[in-house]
């Protein structure tokens, strides 16, 4: 078996959260922990207890080739600082895993060890057949030595500046800059990795718009490509995802005034419906006809909706979940990237580093206290215009202030791909789709249990002889074209289709009305409707936070 491992580890100083498993008798000090098992993503937990002896509740053999196996190193509360004990908890948990786990698969070992290592190359030179790596933080500390002894006594190396990509330092602060984040892998998977990146927070926050409520972190993200075998990859491409339609998005607001005007093909449709009405008596295929004329035609005439993609599609560089800010941030917050920039590309003059130094303190100070106040203000403003709206007693434009504020998406939740089965937890798309489907068919199809209300019962007994009196024949009148016109007129524009994907623009015209009317009026003088029309699309709607998000029954349905 050739299961694939990577090995991120992460420290917390809390009490351990729900989902954490032990998984040994013994005293746990430090212990890998699984995220999750599914089709061919597979996770075991492997233990170091205080006695240096590694337990593995499952072994290797039990997964199937091409498992990509997750583990996170964790730390339980012990009351001693992150910073003195993260490379000796580091240490004797991976010497343990080379020799268990290289030999069956590939290894990449990933995160914060708080170890400068200065210009100290990470291999033995002479004996290990592998190129330098960028140095560009030449500081060490007592934890970098130890990194170095651990990475030339395991044969293992960074990727750091060594694989193809950027370089750069890892943890940026107004107190310093730092490489204390690697990522380290064997001699013999080096080739493997075809790109690691390491991202600056400044530049993320520029290109993607990130928020962070309270502070900008120091740490940035590394990235690195690794290009495996097709025969040992895991295809993830689908886990997690909902199938994609690959159906365009038109623009709605730009619908042309000739729509179904003046084409060969919409004479043929007409003469396809009505020998389905007439002769077959076949409303799904009428239906059917009719919506496939409704697609060809917007597909030819209806401009569609461009998805801008690469570095330029990002216009909007600031999140809208920041309202506050202003022109006067944005041309602050540019100086402290410049400033950044400059301190981190100088490599040469101490005097000259020191001074770039405190000019991005200086102009980072400026934007932070800026930023707060700003934001402060922003608040306070707002707080006064919902008092005075609350006493005007204005309850509709009060409730839709709140909304424009957007306090509803603090609480909006993404629903996971993911449902909980009887033997599990399962991510597969059949599988889902199937748990969604028949819960909700049971809601309102749950058969007849010979059990009823006597007291309804006798009510209608006792008001049998009222109903025969009342006059419904308006509801058995035939349904006229001008029924048709009004329904259609009265429905909005500019909203989401159904299930058959037709907008409300495309039935404004005398063709569709005409087609419409023939296929209503079919169906209410032979009581059948075409079974697109008992189909629908839901948009669940979590009932509290206390449900399970993976019970389809723990949302509302709208």
């Amino acid at each position: 078996m050739n299961p694939n491992i990577t090995v991120t580890h992460m420290y917390i100083h809390q009490p351990i959260h729900d989902g954490v498993y032990v998984g040994s008798d013994q005293i746990i000090r430090w212990y890998f922990f699984y995220h999750v098992k599914q089709d061919n993503l597979n996770a075991s937990i492997l233990v170091v207890s205080d006695n240096g002896t590694i337990k593995l509740n499952n072994t290797l053999n039990d997964y199937p080739e091409g498992s990509v196996i997750t583990f996170r190193i964790f730390c339980v509360d012990t009351g001693v600082k992150q910073d003195s004990t993260s490379i000796k908890i580091l240490i004797p948990i991976t010497t343990k895993v080379p020799s268990v786990v290289v030999v069956q698969g590939f290894v990449y070992i990933g995160g914060d060890v708080n170890s400068r290592c200065g210009s100290e190359q990470d291999y033995i030179q002479g004996v290990d057949d592998i190129n330098d790596r960028e140095i560009i933080d030449v500081s060490s500390n007592k934890y970098g030595d130890l990194l170095i002894d651990f990475l030339t006594s395991c044969n293992l190396c960074m990727l750091n500046g060594r694989a193809d990509g950027n370089n750069d330092f890892t943890c940026v602060s107004k107190r310093g800059r730092s490489v204390v984040d690697y990522v380290f892998a064997p001699h013999e998977q080096l080739d493997m990795c075809t790109s690691c990146d390491v991202y600056l927070m400044s530049d993320l926050i520029v290109d993607t718009g990130l928020n962070f409520k309270k502070s900008i972190p120091d740490h940035g993200p590394i990235v690195w490509t690794v290009k495996v075998k097709k025969d040992i990859a895991c295809d993830t491409s689908n886990i997690g995802q909902a199938p994609n339609t690959d159906r365009p998005r038109y623009n709605l607001k730009r619908f042309p005034l000739n729509f179904l005007d003046n084409n060969t093909h919409i004479q043929d449709t007409i003469d396809k419906i009505e020998h389905e009405l007439v002769t077959n008596k076949d409303i799904n295929s009428a239906y059917t006809e009719f919506v496939t004329l409704i697609e060809k035609e917007m597909k030819d005439t209806v401009p569609v909706l461009k998805t801008p993609t690469g570095p330029s599609s990002n216009k909007r560089k600031k999140s809208l979940r920041k309202p506050y800010w202003t022109e006067e941030l944005t041309s602050l917050w540019n100086k402290v990237c410049i400033k950044e920039k400059q301190w981190l590309k100088c490599k040469n003059c101490t005097n000259l580093r020191r001074k770039l130094k405190q000019e991005f303190c200086n102009i980072r100070n400026q934007f932070d206290k800026l930023n707060r106040n700003t934001k402060r203000n922003f608040q306070l403003k707002e707080q006064d215009n919902l008092i005075k709206l609350f006493q005007s007693n204005n309850t509709r434009d009060f409730w839709k202030y709140i909304g424009n504020i957007g306090i509803a998406n603090e609480r909006r939740q993404n629903i996971p791909f993911k449902v909980k089965t009887d033997e599990g937890f399962s991510s597969d798309v059949d599988v889902v789709l199937d748990k969604w489907k028949t819960d909700y068919e049971k809601l309102f199809n749950s058969g007849d249990n010979g059990n009823f209300d006597n007291n309804h019962l006798d009510w209608v007994k006792g008001n049998n002889h009222v109903f025969p009196t009342r006059n419904c024949d308006t509801l058995n009148c035939p349904v006229t074209r001008q029924d048709v016109i009004d329904a259609v007129n009265r429905t909005k524009l500019n909203k989401a289709v159904g299930f058959d994907y037709i907008p409300a623009e495309s039935l404004r015209n005398s063709i569709c009305i005409d087609l419409l009317f023939k296929l209503i009026s079919f169906c209410f003088q032979n009581g059948k409707v075409p079974d697109l029309w008992l189909n629908g699309i839901i948009n669940p709607i979590p009932k509290n936070d206390s449900g399970c998000k993976f019970d389809p029954m723990s949302y509302r349905v709208v």
